[in-house]
Order: structure tokens, then sequence, then C-alpha cells
């Protein structure tokens, strides 16, 4: 699965209009990011989360991000971590986003919120950022659908029912059928703490386990979950493009780079290690090409991650976007954090990672 681009562009001017006001004010603000992008607000503080109805054009690669905070100003304490907001081409969005555990804005205490516009995955390249305040006086329900959010760090939150994706595995079928199929329907608007973020996220063990999709922290419920470190562990990411010949074109233009951390050791380019897999059409009608790394078994319980990075020689289309040096998509990246445990099975033989270099092939 491709993740949603990543664009440098030159930022030539930014045009600002519109007032910061209270609940029963919508704020717009327009801001020209290469073509243009916009984001107009309509923000309510309830007791334990925020309501913010989001609405106007955003150009490919980038996101609203939203984060709110106590009292007036952003130098307070935040109420909620700072929360990417997928939209895209016109939108009109209300994000539920709740409040950290535990707290709770009391009625007739301030709050503030922080809208930005930045590139997708990288929130601190800012074009746009600006605020709004409101006092804590009864919620509302939100004026728009709901949306998926992620919070910037790639921990999921405010998931709906239907947002999870499905990611296919290199070996045939889904990643985590098991964790898919189990994850409940929810509203919108929810009392509480939702099922999908109790459960699963990286503490359930997948009928898929040791499978690590390149890709993981930005797709709810693709993340690899309970890891031993009896398990063989296989990094897999993948391409997909209306016809076979776009495939080609892609496996013939690509370069990729791709990266293994650890807390112990550097990060380490470890691209040399992938395969390739077989074109195949897929049950989506697509035809789909797939790489995967064997990082083998016995690795040392701790923190990882792995990024992937892919650019291509020459302009190359996969029936659907245009991607390549001379295209706004001229590049792609990825990551997925993952953790590795001590196995309940008594198991106990040396560990042959991490390493520098690592034990790998």
């Amino acid at each position: 699965m491709k993740k949603p681009i990543l664009i440098i562009l030159l930022l030539a001017s930014l045009v600002f209009s519109g007032l910061v006001a209270a609940q029963d004010t919508t704020t717009d603000t327009t801001t020209d990011v290469g073509d243009s992008s916009t984001v107009a607000w309509y923000f309510v503080a309830c007791e334990t989360s925020a309501v913010i109805d989001l609405s106007g054009f955003m150009e490919a690669g980038y996101d609203v991000y939203v984060q709110v905070f106590r009292e007036i100003g952003t130098n307070n304490t935040a109420l909620t971590p700072l929360t990417q907001v997928s939209v895209s081409g016109d939108y009109q969005v209300s994000p539920l986003i709740n409040y950290t555990s535990g707290e709770i804005l009391a009625t007739g205490q301030f709050a503030t919120a922080e809208i930005r516009i930045a590139r997708e995955g990288n929130p601190a390249t800012i074009a746009f950022s600006g605020t709004v305040n409101d006092t804590q006086d009864g919620c509302i329900s939100p004026s728009y659908g709901s949306v998926d959010t992620t919070i910037a760090d790639g921990e999921t939150s405010g998931l709906t029912a239907g947002q999870v994706a499905q990611i296919y595995s290199p070996f045939g079928g889904i990643i985590n059928g098991n964790i898919v199929s189990e994850l409940p329907s929810e509203s919108i608007v929810q009392l509480g703490a939702r099922p999908s973020l109790n459960p699963f996220f990286g503490q359930q063990r997948s009928n898929t386990y040791g499978m690590i999709f390149a890709e993981c922290d930005r797709y709810p419920g693709s993340e690899p979950g309970l890891l031993y470190d009896t398990d063989g562990l296989t990094v897999f990411w993948s391409w997909f493009a209306k016809t076979e010949e776009q495939v080609e074109d892609h496996i013939r233009e690509s370069r990729y780079q791709l990266w293994l951390n650890s807390e112990s050791y550097p990060s380490q380019n470890i691209i040399q290690y992938a395969s390739r897999s077989p074109i195949q059409q897929r049950e989506d009608g697509n035809y789909w090409v797939f790489y995967t790394i064997n990082l083998g078994d016995r690795w040392a319980p701790g923190e990882y991650s792995v990024g992937y990075r892919v650019e291509w020689g020459d302009n190359i289309s996969d029936g659907y976007e245009e991607f390549g040096p001379r295209t706004v998509n001229n590049f792609l990246e990825g990551t997925c954090h993952f953790q590795v445990t001590g196995n309940p099975y008594g198991v106990d033989e040396p560990y042959r990672n991490p390493n520098n270099p690592l034990n790998l092939g």
C-alpha cells in the first residue's frame, strides 16, 4: 500500500483572513500553499472532548492538524495530543477529539484549539497555524461526518467502524485477520473510552504474528501486535497499479531504501536483503508486487522501528496518479514502530540481533 504522499512545495505566500472567535462564530482562514489549501473551523470545547467542524480545500500531500490546550494560548497544559486529520480535495469533516485520559474541562473554563496545515505525516512543516478560544458551556453534535484521525506520533485516535485498514499479505489474504474482524462497530459520538482503542493496538496476538508492514504507523489495524523473541520477523511493503505493465514500470524505475532502528545500535540500511514477489492480481482487481526482508528470529526484547523511502529514476503512473522526479509525487515514505517481548514458553537462547552489522540472510 502506498503511503499518503509527502510533497515538498515552495510556499510563496501565506494569506490569512478572519477573526479568532468563540464557539458561536466560525473562523475562516485561507492560506495559499502551492495552488491553494484552505481551512475554516468551528470549535466547541466539551467536558471530556472537543468538537471541531473543519471545511475547505486541501492539496495532495497536506493535512489539517489540531491540538487543544487549557486556558488561553498554546503554552498551557495540552488537553489532547497533536492530532492529524486526514482530508483531501474539498472537505467537510467533524473529528471528535477526546481529551487525554483523566483530563476534564469544568464548566466555565477556557480552552484553546490550534489548527495547522502541514505536510502529511510531518506536522513540523507548518504552512499555516491559527488558534481559537472557547469557554466550556456545554457540548454540541458534530455538523459533518466523522473522519480518520491519527495522533501525530503515529498512534491511532478517534477510530470509527470501517476505518481499520485491511492490508494484503505477500503470502495471501490479509494481515491481522483475527484482529480486524474483532474490532467493534462504534458510533461517531460515544461516551467513555472507545473499545477499539483498548484491546489490540500493540497488545493482541495476531494470527499473522511476525509480519511487519513497513507503513503500519499510518494505517490503523496494521500494527504487528504482540511479538515474542522466538518469532520469525518479516518486514514487507508493496506497490499496486491498474495494469501489470504499470507495475513493471515501477519495478524498473523505483529506488528503495529501508532502515531498521533499534535502541542499542544506529539505523542500518538493509535494502540489499529485500526479495521481490512476482506480479500478481489481487482481490481488488489491481496488480501488486510485494517486497519482503526476512529478519529471522531471536531478536532481543526492546523497541524497534523500520522506515522506508522510494524515489523513481523517471516518471511513472499507477493508473491513478503520477510519480517521479518531474511530478509532485517525487518520493514516498513509511514507518512502523514495534516492540519485541520475552516469550512465555520458557525458551532461553542467545539473541542474534540487534547487532552491528545485523545478522541477516
